[in-house]
């Protein structure tokens, strides 16, 4: 897994690329943890060259949510179908939003 971000507006990009496993999902918790920490709100995962997640990796998504506290958002773009599959058998878009292109989603994150 290679995580990469940055800024636009006051939105924090996160870009995934591989798997976010059980090898690698404590990386990518600490990685969405230091940016809530350091006072990003509002975090848009682009999962488009995301081939994978197990249920640890879904796991890490909701730690750092409730680290949010309700003070922000974390939503996904760009999910593959089967990856989108998975997520809706156990709802995960009730707790995410979860939109089809960054550009919708940097249009409804504002």
């Amino acid at each position: 897994m290679h995580i990469t971000t940055n800024k636009e507006k006051n939105i924090r990009i996160i870009s995934v690329d591989g798997k976010i496993d059980s090898f690698t999902s404590k990386d990518f918790q600490d990685s969405l943890i230091t940016h809530i920490l350091d006072g990003e709100y509002t975090i848009l995962i682009d999962c488009s060259k995301l081939d994978y997640i197990s249920s640890s990796g879904i796991r890490a998504f909701y730690y750092a949510l409730r680290e949010l506290n309700s003070n922000g958002v974390i939503a996904l773009c760009s999910v593959n179908d089967d990856i989108l599959h998975i997520l809706e058998l156990v709802d995960f878009h009730s707790d995410f939003p979860i939109f089809n292109t960054i550009d919708e989603a940097m249009g409804e994150l504002k």
